[in-house]
């Protein structure tokens, strides 16, 4: 079996003035229920990088499981327990759309984060 990490990528775009109940929402309920089926949390990122009031932002997050397995475990505790699904289909006051993409490392690593010098 593949022991690497599986990530998943999501993409939210959030409605205009929105931006911190829905992270507050996300930390307090899901980010919990996530964890317990195994996804953490490695990092998040904001675009624009300032939270505007008149548009919308586009929150991206990325998780992580430890691997093929522990997907499939996911998956089989999403299909006991729908409650994932409900709480995402619940955010309409929040959320403008959705996207989530499932991803494996590819290996390929720019010369400068391998330690090679760029030559001039």
């Amino acid at each position: 079996m593949n022991m690497e990490p599986v990530f998943f990528l999501d993409r939210i775009v959030l409605r205009p003035g929105k931006l911190r109940a829905f992270r507050d929402k996300l930390a307090g309920e899901y980010v919990p229920a996530a964890h317990a089926r195994g996804l953490r949390l490695v990092d998040a990122w904001l675009t624009p990088p300032l939270e505007l009031h008149d548009d919308g932002n586009e929150l991206v997050l990325l998780w992580s499981l430890a691997d093929v397995g522990a997907f499939w475990e996911m998956r089989r505790l999403q299909g006991e327990d729908p409650e994932g699904a409900r709480w995402w289909g619940g955010l309409d006051e929040w959320v403008v759309s959705r996207s989530r993409q499932v991803l494996k490392r590819d290996g390929l690593v720019a010369p400068e984060a391998a330690g090679s010098a760029n030559p001039a």
